[in-house]
């Protein structure tokens, strides 16, 4: 694979990554507001004993800021990045760090680990790598045409 091409790879990844997490961070979101609202989690099968000791007595304002921060910085990102524009750099990484710190956040105030918590956070780490990859601040890996060795030819003068 060329450079141009891995470069390609690596952009259509960004953006798949970007677009899940996006998808779901509003639509997880959505429903934690709404079992704010009615007193559950949304239909999600979250216990409301999870909250106690941290700031919140219901899911809205937890489902409120995953919406708009984590679901809106990916959903930004994801525009910025199908039309090109010169923030989508910024975007990734205002986005990518959203979600790691909202990860980090989840893990500090809720009891446990789970799967999906890990599987979140490593997103996020993925989205920040292949922006790295992007921005040209990793190597990149790519795989090199095989030299072709031409005999050499010695004229006869």
């Amino acid at each position: 694979m060329n450079g141009a091409a891995l470069t390609i790879a690596v952009r259509r990844a960004q953006l798949g990554v970007a677009a899940f997490t996006a998808l779901s961070a509003v639509v997880g979101g959505i429903l934690l507001v709404i079992g704010g609202l009615t007193g559950g989690s949304g239909g999600m099968s979250i216990p409301l004993s999870v909250l106690s000791g941290t700031p919140f007595r219901s899911f809205l304002w937890p489902g409120v800021i995953l919406v708009l921060v984590v679901g809106g910085t990916q959903v930004l990102a994801v525009v910025l990045q199908l039309r090109r524009s010169a923030w989508t750099a910024a975007a990734m990484a205002v986005a990518g760090f959203a979600l790691v710190i909202w990860m980090f956040a989840e893990v500090a105030l809720l009891p446990g680990i789970d799967a999906l918590q890990v599987f979140y956070f490593a997103l996020g780490v993925a989205q920040l790598v292949l922006l790295a990859a992007v921005l040209g601040v990793l190597p990149q890996i790519a795989v090199r045409p095989r030299r072709v060795r031409t005999p050499r030819v010695r004229h006869a003068l």
